[in-house]
């Protein structure tokens, strides 16, 4: 339990990390941001998929899940501005 719970406070630090780094590449998109904000995004549904793989508080999952995909949504809506 108390690994499946780790899990799960990874996959929440990782995609709050990501929303930083999204938040940034938005606000001043430099290629070095859009860049640290892509390989963030990996990294955080990397978290992601393990909290879920472990079986991890299933809340906790489903909110990291949430704003992972409204992160990728809005990097994916920046690009193409």
């Amino acid at each position: 339990m108390a690994n499946e719970q780790n899990k799960a406070n990874q996959a929440q630090n990782a995609v709050e990390h990501s929303h930083n780094a999204v938040e940034s590449a938005l606000n001043n998109p430099t290629d070095q941001q859009v860049e640290q904000a892509e390989r963030s995004l990996r990294h955080s549904q990397a978290a992601v998929n393990q909290a879920l793989e472990s079986g991890s508080d299933e809340s906790a999952a489903n909110s990291a899940v949430d704003q992972l995909a409204e992160d990728q949504a809005a990097m994916n809506d920046g690009a193409s501005s």
